[in-house]
């Protein structure tokens, strides 16, 4: 007797096979800070996760973004991995990481495991659904691809891209795994850093001005050069614009080379409104600072 299959079949049975599925709540914290200030300034999301295993990525985007989507769809091959991601229930290995204020908030006892609270589990839907065939009817502001390509050869990486740039809107952002870069993925997207973060966007597509600003201000928040920093930082998020402009005026009078000290001046005016004197130090900054790459970011911003 013949058992013959479509190519997509085999591909799918296949992969649900060697397929890890190897996954945990908050996997690469640093991508999962940076998403809620990078996506302040959208609207009402609408979020897709490609290969979402047993769903902790789904919940995870739900934890941290909560009240700005819409909805939040997660597919996977694997149909007793999409069970367990419908059930919402884990046992403690797959918190691993989160602490137990995270597992307070987001979870609920159940028996020896852990189950996602109900109100983290409105507009979550879970899907069995190859990759390949997604409907091209919806686009979506955030595509989470992380882990996907491994698995793939280069024509189904080349195939997969091409689906993603058709689902992603154009001012949409892509998740790839830490460290995923194929050279599929940069004919169509080009990466762009949010602190140790990094974030793919259509090539030749700009991110929005708000997204600019917190892309600044991630990067910003990762020098730890001096307590004067942390102070400059703690106020312009505490829209103390004024202190935080004497503080980064006083940090610059302290050390001239600390392009972090610039920035915050820079920063601290714009948001005062006082947009001539911040370009005035840009200007200056510019000079001082030819090749850095978050002066270029608030030259943008600022024109």
């Amino acid at each position: 007797m013949s058992l013959e299959m479509p190519e997509e079949s085999l591909r799918s049975v296949a992969l649900s096979h060697i397929a890890v599925g190897e996954s945990y709540f908050f996997r690469d914290r640093e991508m999962w800070k940076a998403i809620p200030m990078i996506l302040s300034g959208f609207g009402s999301l609408k979020l897709l996760s490609i290969g979402c295993a047993w769903g902790e990525e789904v919940y995870t985007a739900s934890f941290v973004l909560k009240n700005k989507f819409q909805s939040i769809l997660g597919l996977d091959i694997d149909s007793q991995r999409i069970e367990k991601a419908i059930l919402g229930t884990y046992d403690e290995w797959r918190l691993r990481g989160m602490s137990r204020y995270e597992i307070d908030k987001y979870f609920e006892r159940y028996g020896n495991d852990f189950r996602v609270k109900d109100i983290y589990r409105e507009g979550v839907t879970f899907k069995v659904l190859n990759a390949f065939h997604i409907p091209l009817d919806t686009q979506y502001d955030v595509l989470f691809a992380r882990r996907v390509m491994i698995y793939l050869s280069e024509k189904g990486i080349s195939e997969l891209v091409n689906r993603i740039d058709l689902l992603l809107k154009d001012d949409g952002i892509l998740v790839l795994g830490k460290g995923e870069v194929y050279w599929q993925i940069l004919e169509k997207f080009e990466p762009f850093p949010v602190g140790k973060a990094i974030f793919w966007k259509k090539k030749g597509k700009s991110v929005s001005d708000e997204m600019e600003i917190e892309m600044v201000r991630a990067s910003l928040s990762e020098d730890k050069s001096a307590d004067k920093v942390k102070v400059v930082k703690d106020l312009l998020n505490s829209g103390l614009y004024e202190e935080a402009l004497r503080w980064s005026k006083s940090l610059k009078l302290d050390d001239p080379g600390n392009v972090t000290a610039w920035k915050y001046e820079i920063l601290s005016l714009a948001y005062m409104g006082m947009y001539d004197e911040a370009l005035e130090i840009l200007r200056e900054a510019k000079l001082r600072f030819p090749n850095d790459s978050e002066i270029r970011r608030l030259e943008k911003v600022l024109y």
